[in-house]
């Protein structure tokens, strides 16, 4: 594998409001997550909200595009929902050993 270069995150942790489509944006993948009513007008519960979603995205500034954190992030998805599928079907099945 090789070594990522990673992107420089800006000061305010990359992840932005935008009013426009009331959500918060990574700028380093790109990805929104949309903000009920309810907690755009509450500051506290949005600087909570952001501040779980700086810390979600962080390894979205390891790599050298943003493109790139996308398909990662897309990747990363796909295989902890495969994971959770794997594990609930041997539970169904009566554990491992069954």
């Amino acid at each position: 594998m090789t070594a990522r270069r990673g992107r420089r995150r800006p000061a305010g942790g990359g992840v932005v409001f935008r009013k426009a489509q009331c959500a918060f944006e990574c700028l380093g993948c790109g990805a929104l997550a949309l903000v009920h009513s309810c907690v755009v007008r509450d500051p506290e519960a949005m600087a909570q909200m952001r501040e779980a979603l700086e810390y979600k995205h962080e390894e979205c500034w390891r790599y050298p595009t943003r493109h790139e954190a996308c398909v990662a992030r897309a990747r990363a998805k796909r295989e902890k929902m495969q994971r959770k599928l794997a594990s609930q079907q041997a539970s169904w099945r009566g554990g491992l050993c069954g």
